[in-house]
């Protein structure tokens, strides 16, 4: 037993005075040691609670003698107001606890007693669902596993320096300080050595004049030099500072010391109590043969101390990799406020100013942002062209850009005005800036520091594809359209662009309900204005769809939504539309997310796709999402006229195949369902129905029946609000032959009787055993 105890020296209380919820801890604790005292601690609003805990030795003794007693005293701290809300808090009651062979102690101050690490995470929330017994058992886990020195196994990753507070922070690129360490060790690893870093004071304006009692927030820029170069740059440093104070403003530079120890010199120790006064500091570091000491005197005698504070960032070999670091070299960093004088040539500090544990923070880099977001091998997608950089474009791109996809081209011709705040990812600092280009200023502001691969062009993508400055479209890999744009969505679909490009377009769709993301196949196939025909295609099976289709029908002329066709993406730019910041926010993280999800999967099925959100904005709100897969489209020329063509799923393509052979030797055919596009010389044909009971099959001739007909076809105008309808028939010649028979020809007269005064191409497909044969005629 330890000849002193830390609770000696604090008087004892009455538990009559304690909230009741502390009476009831100190009588579930008497149960384990009925001679417990309650004391007074530092701190009036807390008690200590001592008392002894028997501990399970391994009958040989501890291992490597760590001097872990039979019967250890603890003291647990208890809150008077907070308990039990506020866990206790576990510290060794004997000034002799081996504190540096031991892991998992909370760090404290020289000459406190140690504290140990009960619990990873959040110890409040762990005790709030366990009992102060519970509590003490963890603390005699701890000191068993101690005993055993099990609380950091040699096959573990060692445990690194633990603070438990800091002062001020300290943002660096690990492996850039390893990097340099290792350049500069080079040179002589038997012993200690360091380097200068430079770094950019990112305190905001007010702090003119800085005081002892200001935390720093610095940011390592990678510039790491030796003292020579700090000295000749140092004038120019001083000059920039002069001008930031001139200016009101808080960005300044500074230069701070990089340390390091031998790479022989292997640290064993846990080091849970580091002195926090500089003089017993540097007794510290000379002890590990860490040559900060005389660092510092060539520091301040070279006038590198540019403002008040003094950082320093130590580096030192542990025995193992590091837990969550992927080396065994440890960084931690400082920061002191000395008074110095130089006396006669000798520099002299106060050795009583106090030393700072930082906060140690990396930059955000592409790379970490793509860890921390759970993602893999983002950077190797390559770059991405974002047409549209309104609403859903400016969420979508900083979704990207904050998951370490940042490489792109941003295109929008548009300024951001006061009411396009309402939904735009942006906030008021973009205000009557280029939407792209004011999306590249707050991405580098997240990676501050950072070079990155990001283009910005004002204009519109069918001027920047159509003149002097085009884009250089083979420079990516993927396009994405989320302008709301149905003449930009038919520019990039007509527009030839590069195999290796992937397009895929988002939208918001009937005032917000639907938001839709479309990812072409390989080779363009299935197409752009594929998927949205067989988006049309599911609004015969799927009511949402249907009904939104309807309600378009029913805004516009009579006729207009038939002929003319549907605008699809609901454009947030106007402050006519009404529409919900959190609702594009909602489309903008689903379609992100399915995008991303989509294109980083490999693409050897050459499938094209398309994600459908559902929006409910009705009294309970819901959300649904829902991805459709497409294989590539049947493409036929049109046999008869030229730059005709018939766009047919595959799957109908099989059915009239399947039917021939179903029927063979008689012949047999139906009707074809999907949409006619004038301006592209196009059938879609989304959908194929067999021959009604009434129809007519012998080997030599078919006569189609009209038998469910009529009600089929008002059916599907119906539920896809008029966008699909009757295109064409198709027959077939299970003989073979590829040409218009007599009979073939007459059907055609007499199709064309009545298409022609709608007027509607007249379209007959012909199956024969092993291909598809169209014919188009134009109405006369």
């Amino acid at each position: 037993m330890a000849d002193i105890l830390f609770t000696d020296k604090y008087g004892r209380i009455n538990e009559k005075d304690l909230s009741g919820k502390i009476i009831e801890a100190i009588a579930e604790l008497r149960e384990l040691d009925p001679s417990l005292s309650i004391h007074n601690w530092e701190s009036e609003k807390e008690i200590a609670v001592a008392l002894k805990l028997p501990v399970s030795l391994p009958s040989r003794g501890t291992v490597n003698g760590i001097n872990i007693l039979p019967e250890e005293p603890i003291i647990l701290i208890l809150n008077k107001a907070k308990y039990p809300y506020k866990a206790p808090t576990a510290l060794s009651n004997r000034n002799n606890f081996p504190v540096d062979d031991v892991a998992h102690l909370n760090p404290t101050a020289p000459e406190q007693p140690a504290c140990f690490c009960l619990h990873r995470g959040n110890i409040d929330d762990w005790f709030a669902e366990h009992s102060i017994s519970d509590f003490v058992e963890r603390v005699h886990s701890w000191l068993k596993d101690a005993a055993c020195d099990e609380l950091n196994r040699p096959g573990d990753d060692f445990e690194p320096i633990r603070f438990t507070s800091r002062y001020g922070i300290n943002m660096f690129s690990e492996e850039d300080i390893i990097k340099r360490v290792a350049e500069y060790g080079a040179i002589s690893p038997s012993t200690g050595g360091s380097a200068i870093i430079l770094y950019d004071f990112l305190n905001t304006a007010g702090n003119n004049q800085l005081q002892n009692t200001d935390e720093y927030f610095l940011q390592n820029k990678n510039f790491i030099i030796k003292h020579s170069d700090a000295i000749r740059i140092q004038d120019a440093c001083i000059q920039l500072n002069e001008e930031s104070i001139a200016k009101g403003i808080g960005n300044r530079c500074l230069f701070g010391l990089l340390v390091w120890a031998a790479e022989m010199n292997i640290m064993h120790r846990y080091f849970s109590a580091i002195p926090d006064k500089l003089g017993a500091f540097l007794n510290w570091t000379d002890s590990l043969q860490i040559p900060l000491r005389e660092v510092l005197i060539k520091y301040i005698k070279n006038d590198l101390n540019l403002l008040s504070g003094i950082p320093f960032t130590l580096v030192f070999p542990r025995p193992r990799k590091l837990i969550g670091h992927t080396t065994h070299l440890e960084i931690v960093n400082f920061i002191t406020y000395p008074t110095i004088t130089k006396e006669a040539g000798r520099i002299v500090w106060d050795n009583d100013s106090s030393v700072h544990a930082m906060t140690n923070l990396y930059p955000n880099s592409p790379s970490r942002a793509e860890e921390i977001s759970g993602f893999k091998d983002l950077s190797k997608l390559g770059k991405f062209l974002m047409v549209g950089c309104g609403a859903l474009g400016s969420k979508a791109v900083l979704h990207l850009a904050k998951s370490g996809w940042v490489k792109s081209t941003l295109v929008d011709n548009e300024i951001q005005l006061p009411h396009n705040l309402v939904r735009h990812g942006l906030l008021a600092e973009s205000l009557w800036k280029n939407k792209a280009e004011a999306l590249k200023a707050e991405i580098e502001k997240i990676y501050f520091g950072q070079t990155l691969d990001i283009d910005v062009r004002k204009k519109s993508i069918i001027d920047l594809l159509d003149g002097e400055n085009s884009i250089k479209l083979q420079d990516h890999q993927f396009l994405i359209d989320a302008t709301a744009s149905n003449n930009v969505e038919r520019f990039l679909t007509d527009t030839a662009l590069p195999s290796q490009i992937t397009y895929a377009r988002m939208e918001i769709a009937d005032d917000g309900n639907l938001g839709f993301l479309r990812i072409e196949g390989k080779n363009r196939n299935p197409r752009m204005d594929d998927l949205m025909m067989l988006t049309y295609d599911m609004a015969i099976q799927n009511s949402i769809l249907s009904d939104w289709l309807q309600r378009n029908k029913k805004i516009q002329k009579d006729g207009y939504a038939q002929m003319e066709g549907i605008t699809i993406g609901l454009s947030c730019s106007s402050d006519s539309v009404r529409l919900a910041d959190e609702t594009v926010s909602l489309h903008a993280a689903s379609l992100t997310s399915g995008l991303r999800n989509q294109i980083n999967k490999p693409r050897n099925s050459g499938n094209g796709s398309v994600r459908i959100n559902h929006v409910d904005l009705n009294n309970n709100v819901s959300f649904h999402s829902s991805q459709v897969t497409f294989g590539p489209l049947n493409i036929l020329k049109a046999k008869n006229i030229k730059d005709w063509e018939v766009r047919l799923k595959q799957e109908t393509s099989e059915e009239m195949f399947s039917q021939l052979s179903a029927n063979t030797p008689n012949e047999t055919g139906g009707l074809l369902i999907g949409r006619v596009d004038y301006s592209r010389r196009t059938i879609y044909v989304t959908r194929v129905f067999t021959a009604p009971e009434d129809s007519i099959k012998t080997p030599y001739l078919f006569v189609r029946g009209v038998k469910g007909i009529p009600k089929m076809i008002r059916s599907i105008r119906k539920s896809t609000g008029g966008m699909l309808d009757f295109v064409g028939e198709w027959h077939t010649h299970s003989m073979g032959g590829s040409k218009l028979s007599t009979t073939d020809k007459k059907a055609v007269s007499e199709l064309q009787s009545y298409l022609n005064k709608i007027p509607y191409p007249t379209f007959v497909l012909i199956v024969t055993p092993n291909k598809l044969h169209p014919y188009i005629f134009y109405p006369k």
